[in-house]
């Protein structure tokens, strides 16, 4: 349902009722021009009625999708392989991943995502910040003993995800650095695209991914196909997010994150950065290479 609503005789908004799936919500939009408000208005409706927003909402549509056009088969997997026979550049790339008390099955599985991964010259940097809880350290030295590109440090006491991640800048040693949560999952192909896109764009800085969601029972939902670099849309919400890969003289550059942007510190550190290169060295990929996890205590369920 939409309804224009006026002031003074002059229609300076309009309210729409959406089914969010838990229920419905209001949402209303204002403009100071009326004609401004009505196209906004008509341009909502005709989205929703084309089916723009279902990707969000009907999950069912979503699996279809993958099961059409996403699905990281044999035959894929073996393409990529072959591919990195073509790279004139094969960069060390290293992930950064501060951790802090997540659950053990969820920690496991996103570092088996960065073991899983077809390119192989990466390293893992991670940053235990005092987690309290005493299966994250077993697990870390666990898979630290298996494989010599984890390499961990444990903080002595909890200095929130920007320090911890600063602390994991200090580690690197690649000339790329991705970002990634402790309980969030990897493709196959994730760094194979990111390395791609560095072979083919001389120049490139900055390269970020679209991005879904899975939730606790394995199951993908609520994908988020982006747009190539848009600076409207960033500064309205952090539409970089994940996957994202930064080079390392950039982040130099700027000098990591900064302490206090918890909780939007990977978007206060994407508007550092965009400030210093050009338009033409931002790139985008338009595949899904990075889940994030829902669960209770996530920041992706809200």
């Amino acid at each position: 349902e939409t309804h224009l609503f006026s002031k003074e005789g002059e229609v300076h908004g309009f309210s729409i009722n959406l089914f969010m799936g838990n229920g419905f919500k209001l949402i209303k939009i204002y403009a100071e021009d009326s004609g401004l408000t009505k196209k906004l208005a008509q341009v909502f409706v005709y989205s929703i009625k084309c089916g723009v927003a279902g990707t969000y909402t009907d999950k069912r549509a979503y699996q279809e999708w993958i099961q059409k056009y996403d699905l990281l088969d044999s035959v894929k997997i073996r393409e990529c392989e072959q591919g990195l026979q073509n790279f004139k550049k094969s960069p060390l790339v290293s992930i950064i991943m501060p951790v802090f008390n997540p659950r053990e099955s969820f920690l496991r599985e996103a570092i088996d995502s960065v073991l899983g991964q077809i390119y192989p010259k990466w390293e893992l940097c991670v940053v235990d910040d005092a987690s309290s809880k005493g299966h994250v350290a077993d697990v870390l030295e666990e898979y630290a003993a298996q494989d010599s590109r984890i390499r961990v440090q444990r903080r002595g006491q909890n200095g929130h995800i920007s320090t911890a991640s600063n602390d994991a800048l200090k580690m690197i040693r690649g000339e790329w650095v991705a970002f990634f949560d402790h309980d969030d999952l990897l493709r196959p192909h994730s760094l194979f695209h990111i390395v791609k896109a560095i072979n083919e764009r001389p120049g490139v800085a900055l390269i970020y991914s679209d991005e879904d969601k899975v939730n606790e029972k394995g199951v993908r939902c609520f994908p988020y196909f982006k747009t190539d670099f848009n600076p409207d849309l960033l500064r309205s919400h952090n539409c970089i997010t994940h996957l994202c890969a930064i080079e390392r003289s950039l982040i130099e550059q700027i000098g990591g994150f900064r302490p206090g942007c918890e909780g939007a510190q990977d978007w206060d550190l994407v508007f550092r950065c965009i400030e210093k290169i050009e338009p033409t060295s931002i790139h985008h990929i338009p595949h899904v290479l990075y889940h994030w996890r829902i669960h209770s205590e996530s920041t992706a369920l809200s």
